[in-house]
């Protein structure tokens, strides 16, 4: 039978290796390798069989999506859209359990001997940068959204890329409503969403309209 620290060690790896996946694609890895994820969260030795076990049981839950073949080690990996939403929500809120990872960032960052510094910082991870200050009003917010729905009412976009820019769109608005909105998880929702209007599926839209919504995002964007 598995001990409780043996349970905490893998609710721990979990949140590391997704947050792992974020930070690689924050930083424009698109497509990162489970072998350098692994290395990045000091976990290459881990044996094969939990290697497999770990990206199967993440891709079964929705959280990632696998696109190449081949050994586990060696294939391609990317969050999906709730997988993205789960990091966020785990790494905003150090302290709190989300439906997928039970063990809180503060605790599966400490058990390998990451330093948390207090409640509302967590250092550890190169994509962390959680604050309890956002000196944007919410207009700012709410304007971003209304831009994105009525972009979305023309566009011509795949499903997936519909789905993908609605989800961001709907935890934006999410946000915008928060008594005290979250800035990792803006900073994220903006820069992606400012990504597909540089260079992703709404790249061909007009430019006036590119223009002005860019320039929203960028009014909206939380300080740091």
């Amino acid at each position: 039978m598995a001990t409780a620290g043996q349970v905490k060690e893998w609710q721990s790896l979990r949140g590391r290796f997704l947050s792992a996946i974020w930070d690689a694609e924050h930083s424009g890895v698109e497509l990162p390798l489970v072998s350098d994820l692994l290395a990045d969260i000091g976990a290459s030795d881990e044996p094969t069989h939990q290697i497999d076990r770990l990206v199967r049981d993440l891709e079964r839950d929705g959280l990632i999506s696998q696109l190449t073949m081949g050994p586990i080690p060696d294939q391609q990996i990317r969050l999906t859209s709730e997988g993205r939403y789960e990091v966020e929500e785990w790494l905003a809120e150090p302290d709190e359990p989300t439906d997928f990872l039970p063990l809180p960032a503060s605790q599966a960052f400490h058990i390998n001997t990451m330093n948390v510094t207090d409640s509302t910082v967590l250092q550890g991870s190169t994509a962390n940068n959680i604050t309890a200050k956002y000196g944007v009003s919410s207009d700012a917010l709410v304007k971003v959204v209304a831009q994105f729905r009525q972009i979305l009412t023309t566009a011509n976009l795949s499903d997936d890329d519909r789905e993908a820019i609605e989800v961001d769109v709907d935890v934006l608005e999410e946000e915008a409503q928060a008594t005290q909105p979250k800035p990792k998880r803006l900073r994220a929702l903006l820069g992606r969403l400012k990504g597909v209007l540089i260079g992703g599926a709404l790249a061909g839209i007009e430019a006036g309209t590119k223009d002005e919504t860019i320039h929203l995002i960028e009014m909206a964007l939380p300080p740091g």
